[in-house]
């Protein structure tokens, strides 16, 4: 996949920190229990893709701490709270309803919050329409954001091999945000690469590596279709995804879009999600609610991300003020917030099989 030219995981810095911090924001250790392991991976049904969770996990958590790293080099800790407070009142926009600022420091702490229940979204989206639907060879993914879709399909993959030829599009305004997604990428095909002598993982590996050569990654529709994409041929199943891109602010925009790729790609299958506080704006997709009953992961929390947060809590000298830092950082991370089904999100589907 493309989006960029970040720089590859091995070449990250260990950031600088004032003492005492034992020169690290995130000095990291698997949990006693054995969480943040990626061993004893089986067949992802039930508690069996609880490996893949936990290597998911620990890739965020190392991307996170080397994208602080880079990001807070040479910065003593009134710029690094400052920045980290920006970045924190931009996402509040996003729990508001509204569109934040996707840049740099706003993509590393959306990576730590809500990136994992998107793929875990994603993954429960897709895994349900897959049992239902023909098999698509190509998906449209507008919005990709850090590549939750994405990784939800590697994942799906693994349970599916009939996906194994599938290409993905992905199209991202954010620089920042499609690059993060890279880098998540690259970690966690690295870090299930390390355990080549577990199937799964050794499967999960060779799936990242198909669709990191046969997937793509543009800053917009236009640069797509500049870049050779015109449609699928005749033999091609393809689907349309956007998950959670509607703001009150683009409505028209997204409607102009969504028709320049339906009469392109003729789409058999379309997925769209929102906020449910966004559902208004998203009358123009045309399609029908989706009801998810069930959901694959549980509450389970991440284990290393959050401990991540609350290290760096500690870090910048905010842990006990109730500020905006210390509130946000000191919550644990889940994948699936929801004590049943999907709440607070529309799922809408438009074509395929209801």
């Amino acid at each position: 996949m493309t989006g960029g030219d970040p720089e590859p995981a091995s070449e990250y810095r260990a950031i600088a920190c004032r003492e005492p911090f034992d020169g690290t924001v995130c000095d990291i250790e698997p949990p006693s229990n054995g969480a943040g392991s990626v061993q004893g991976a089986r067949m992802l049904e039930s508690d069996s893709a609880t490996p893949i969770r936990d290597a998911l996990d620990r890739a965020i958590a190392d991307v996170a701490r080397a994208e602080y790293a880079r990001l807070a080099e040479g910065m003593d800790l009134g710029e690094q709270r400052l920045h980290v407070n920006d970045a924190l009142e931009s996402l509040k926009d996003l729990g508001r309803g509204g569109k934040p600022h996707y840049g740099e420091w706003t993509a590393l702490f959306y990576l730590t919050w809500y990136q994992p229940r998107h793929i875990h979204l994603a993954y429960t989206v897709l895994r349900q329409q897959i049992s239902k639907q023909r098999t698509p060879s190509q998906v449209i993914d507008f919005g990709c954001g850090a590549w939750a879709v994405q990784i939800a399909l590697a994942i799906l993959t693994c349970e599916k091999p009939a996906l194994q030829d599938l290409i993905v599009h992905g199209i991202d305004c954010s620089r920042p945000m499609r690059q993060m997604g890279e880098r998540l990428w690259r970690e966690l095909r690295d870090l299930v690469g390390d355990n080549a002598q577990d199937p799964i993982c050794r499967l999960l590996r060779e799936t990242l590596d198909t669709l990191t050569d046969s997937c793509t990654c543009h800053a917009s529709y236009d640069a797509l279709v500049s870049d050779g994409a015109v449609g699928p041929s005749t033999s091609d199943v393809c689907w349309f995804t956007a998950f959670h891109v509607v703001y009150p602010s683009n409505q028209r925009e997204l409607e102009t879009v969504f028709q320049r790729i339906r009469r392109d790609w003729t789409p058999v299958l379309e997925l769209l999600t929102t906020d449910d506080r966004k559902r208004e704006h998203a009358t123009f997709f045309g399609g029908s609610d989706l009801t998810i009953e069930q959901t694959p992961w549980g509450p389970e929390q991440l284990e290393l991300t959050t401990q991540w947060r609350r290290t760096l809590r500690r870090h910048l000298g905010v842990e006990g003020t109730a500020d905006l830092i210390d509130n946000y950082l000191s919550k644990p991370v889940r994948w699936n917030p929801w004590s049943n089904g999907i709440e607070g999100d529309t799922v809408m589907i438009r074509g395929g099989t209801l």
